[in-house]
């Protein structure tokens, strides 16, 4: 199963990994969850984590330097996650 096929408007979130009720994800919290990142406190650098990043130089260089700055960008959509997620084939 792909990141990008699990990620929706019902399901996503910014602003923290989890939402209160625990029942949405940002970005890289679908990413742990689905085991394509790793921990941010590991700061293991996984295929699915270049992927990304790679991702998120050529479509959103000015939304941060991070996956969490991207995810939390205000201009960011749940589109735009799941164009990332579609461009690094995660």
């Amino acid at each position: 199963m792909k990141l990008y096929e699990t990620i929706n408007a019902e399901n996503w979130h910014q602003g923290d990994y989890e939402s209160p009720d625990g029942r949405r994800y940002c970005l890289a919290g679908h990413g742990i969850r689905l085991c394509i990142l790793a921990p941010a406190h590991s700061r293991r650098e996984t295929r699915g984590y270049k992927a990304i990043m790679s991702a998120l130089r050529v479509l959103f260089p000015e939304r941060g330097n991070t996956i969490a700055d991207f995810n939390d960008h205000p201009d960011t959509t749940v589109e735009d996650v799941i164009r990332v997620c579609k461009v690094a084939d995660v």
